[in-house]
C-alpha cells in the first residue's frame, strides 16, 4: 500500500524538489499501473487548480475516503531507492523561469486533532473528493476531465494510452472519459507538446480553435491560444495531418512531416512552412523562450504568461516593433531590460505590471 512517506515523496516530486534517484523511483512507480499514474496526475492537477474549498465536515469525510484509498492493494508503495528503473528509460525534467506552485494548505480539521500533514497529503484530501466522484459516476463520453495551468505554470499529463502531454502556461486540455476506448480525441485551448503512443486503429486528434491535428504516433506541438491570429502546428517527428473544422470553413487539409510548420488562419486558410527550426517553436518545453522577428506586442503577451505579469505596451508603433531574442530561466528584470533595449523603450514597474514606453 502507499503510505504517508510515499505521499511526502510525491509532494517533493511534483514541486520539482526531489533528487534524480527519487524522481526515477516516482516515475517508475507511476508507470507500473493505471491507478498509480492516475493518482500522480490528480495530485498534479489539483496543485495547478486548487479551485475549490471544503468545510470541516467534508474534509473529515474526505480523509476517511483517502485513508481507504491509501490502504488499497492497487496502490503499492513506491520502490525503494536501490530498485533500478527500466533500461533505456529517460525522464525529462521541466524547468520554469519562475516556479509557482499552488498548493492547498492543511485544513483546520487536521490542526484540531494534532495531525501533522505534508502538502501532498493536504492535496490528496482534495484529490480524494474528485476521485470518489468520478469513479462513482457511470462512464460516459460526455464526461470530461480538464487539466489547466495558470500563468507561470506548466504540467505534464499522461493519458490512458500512455500518450504524454506537456501543457504550457495558461492552457487547458479537455479529455473525454471515453478517451482510449473507441477513439483518442482531446480539446486544447493554449499550447501543448504531444508525445503520442502509436495506435493505427485509433488516430490521435487534437481540436483547437476550429483546427484539428491528427496523428497515428508522433511528437508535435500545437499552439491554439484564443488571442492569437492563427493556430500553429509544428512536427518534431513522424507525420501529422492538419485541417479545419466547422461548416463555414473550407475543408483544406495538409500533411506535415518532420520540420514542417502549419499556420491555420481564422478564415480557414492553411499556410505551410518547410524545414523550420523546430527548437524555436518547442523550446518552451525545455524552459526556453525564443523570439525571431516577433512583434513586441506578441513577445509581451508571451512573457506575461511565463512570469505571471502584465506587460503593457503604451505606443502602437512600439507594439509593432520586432525583436529577436532567446531567454532561458533569466530573471524577469533581466528579460525586461533586454526587451526594452532591443526596441529602444523604457520600462516602469508597478506591482505585477510592467509598462513599456518609447524613449523620448
Amino acid at each position: 500500500m502507499i503510505d504517508d512517506a510515499d505521499y511526502a515523496l510525491l509532494d517533493r516530486y511534483l514541486a520539482d524538489e526531489c533528487s534524480s534517484a527519487e524522481r526515477e523511483r516516482v516515475e517508475q512507480w507511476a508507470g507500473a499501473g493505471e491507478s498509480h499514474a492516475e493518482l500522480v496526475e490528480w495530485l498534479r492537477t489539483m496543485r495547478a487548480s486548487a479551485a475549490s474549498s471544503y468545510d470541516g465536515a467534508e474534509t473529515e469525510e474526505l480523509w476517511r475516503g483517502l485513508r481507504v484509498r491509501m490502504q488499497s492493494p492497487s496502490l503499492q508503495s513506491l520502490p525503494s531507492e536501490d530498485m533500478p528503473t527500466a533500461a533505456g528509460e529517460s525522464h525529462p525534467r521541466l524547468r520554469r523561469p519562475t516556479p509557482r506552485i499552488i498548493m492547498r494548505t492543511a485544513p483546520r480539521w487536521w490542526a484540531r486533532r494534532g495531525v501533522r500533514a505534508s502538502g501532498a497529503i493536504a492535496a490528496a484530501i482534495v484529490v480524494a473528493a474528485v476521485w470518489q466522484k468520478t469513479t462513482s459516476e457511470p462512464t460516459d463520453s460526455a464526461l470530461v476531465s480538464s487539466y489547466r495551468t495558470a500563468r507561470a505554470q506548466r504540467t505534464i499529463v499522461r493519458l490512458r494510452d500512455g500518450t504524454r502531454v506537456t501543457l504550457a502556461a495558461s492552457s487547458t486540455l479537455n479529455v473525454p472519459e471515453s478517451y482510449g476506448r473507441r477513439d483518442r480525441e482531446v480539446q486544447l485551448t493554449g499550447e501543448a507538446y504531444f508525445e503520442v503512443v502509436p495506435d493505427h486503429t485509433r488516430p490521435f486528434r487534437v481540436h483547437g480553435e476550429g483546427t484539428v491535428a491528427e496523428a497515428l504516433g508522433t511528437r508535435f506541438g500545437v499552439r491554439a491560444y484564443r488571442e492569437d491570429r492563427s493556430v500553429a502546428v509544428v512536427v518534431e517527428e513522424g507525420t501529422v495531418a492538419v485541417g479545419t473544422t466547422g461548416p463555414d470553413k473550407p475543408a483544406e487539409r495538409v500533411v506535415l512531416s518532420r520540420g514542417d510548420l502549419a499556420r491555420v488562419e481564422q478564415g480557414g486558410r492553411v499556410l505551410l512552412e518547410r524545414n523550420v527550426s523546430v527548437s524555436r517553436y518547442l523550446g518552451w518545453v525545455h524552459g526556453r523562450l525564443e523570439f525571431v522577428d516577433t512583434p513586441l506586442s506578441d513577445a509581451a503577451r508571451e512573457i506575461g504568461r511565463w512570469y505571471d505579469v502584465d506587460v503593457v505596451v503604451d505606443d502602437s508603433a512600439l507594439a509593432r516593433s520586432t525583436l529577436s531574442a532567446s531567454f532561458s530561466n533569466e530573471r524577469l528584470d533581466e528579460v525586461i531590460s533586454a526587451l526594452a533595449a532591443s526596441v529602444e523603450a523604457r520600462a516602469e514597474y508597478s506591482g505585477r505590471m510592467v509598462r513599456l514606453s518609447p524613449l523620448r
